[in-house]
């Protein structure tokens, strides 16, 4: 969502005029710098002054530019531009807005059709659902300006339903992948058993007898129908294992896993998988709420900013555990630095 902005505009934006700042507030005097006067003092990185330096000096130059840029004090500026008049926002972020509601009504969409066996769950998600679709931004500068205080708390309401349906079905599906594993491995280790009295035929245990014969069975037939020798015996040793499968006892092979019990692992997957399912969805709405976010802190007034600045600040005392939310949690405080993006 960032935009490039040509280096002399760059510079002649980053500073205003005294005869702007009529009716701001008091702050340090703005100078209007030529593109020449900000390489000089390293506002713009110069070509010429960088040739020949390592790596590691352009960083720690530029680590060095970002501290005192943090350390400034606020710009000066004119109430009347149109960026603090909150003009730009839909102006230069329209397509950006449009995106970010398409992609929402269509996660509102896929949560309105989800279905739950706790009809709780249903009407947290339902509850949550409504109010996350009638959220915005606004279009007006008056709803704008209350915007950053009502996303942030609309986020600290949300953010706490959401990890409990996560935190309710976790548990429960953690030991339903530890059951899962068990089951494999406990199905692995019986066909392994088997694989290994069908490969010694003649040899075979007595309580193997059967199916051995019935790979001989297999063998025989298959290659009476034309089969390639080889073809048929590994025809002959699938059967011989499917049989013994099904059919050895449970002391010479190892214990079964019923199909019931699979069916049963499933029923319980999906029951729990729910509420994790639900709460997600939640996160994936603050997530793009933040993306809105992103937007008025791009192309908004710097009050917003640090209206976002400061309350997104104690919204991140606590991470967010939807890494793609959190994670844009993090590119709307940086953003919110600062009056324009650091290039």
């Amino acid at each position: 969502m960032t935009r490039t902005t040509p280096a002399t505009f760059a510079v002649l934006a980053l500073s205003l005029s005294l005869f702007l700042a009529v009716g701001c507030s008091k702050g340090p005097k703005v100078t209007v710098l030529t593109e020449e006067q900000a390489k000089e003092q390293g506002h713009i990185a110069s070509p010429e002054k960088d040739e020949g330096k390592s790596e590691a000096q352009l960083r720690k130059e530029y680590e060095e530019r970002k501290k005192a840029r943090e350390n400034a004090p606020e710009p000066e500026l004119d109430p009347n531009e149109p960026r603090e008049k909150f003009e730009l926002v839909w102006r230069m972020g329209k397509a950006s807005i449009d995106s970010i509601y398409n992609e929402r009504s269509e996660m509102i969409a896929l949560m309105t059709r989800m279905k739950f066996d706790d009809k709780k769950e249903g009407k947290v998600i339902e509850r949550w659902r409504k109010r996350i679709a009638e959220f915005g931004i606004g279009r007006t500068a008056e709803d704008m300006e209350t915007a950053p205080a009502a996303l942030c708390k609309l986020i600290t309401d949300v953010r706490e339903p959401a990890q409990k349906l996560i935190d309710k079905g976790k548990g429960p599906l953690e030991k339903l992948s530890k059951l899962n594993k068990e089951y494999e491995a406990r199905a692995a280790a019986r066909v392994a058993a088997c694989e290994t009295v069908c490969s010694a035929g003649g040899s075979a245990p007595k309580w193997a007898k059967a199916f051995v014969k019935k790979a001989d069975s297999t063998l025989s037939t298959c290659k009476a129908n034309g089969g390639e020798t080889e073809g048929c015996v590994e025809a002959g040793q699938t059967a011989c294992i499917e049989l013994c499968d099904a059919e050895a006892p449970d002391k010479k092979a190892g214990p079964p896993v019923f199909q019931k019990e699979w069916d049963k692992l499933d029923e319980e997957r999906k029951r729990w998988s729910q509420p994790v399912k639900g709460g997600k969805y939640m996160l994936m709405l603050v997530k793009s709420i933040l993306e809105e976010a992103y937007v008025l802190a791009e192309h908004g007034p710097r009050r917003a900013q640090i209206g976002l600045r400061d309350c997104l600040t104690k919204v991140a005392e606590k991470p967010l555990s939807f890494d793609l939310a959190q994670k844009q949690l993090e590119k709307v405080l940086h953003r919110s630095k600062w009056y324009r993006d650091l290039r």
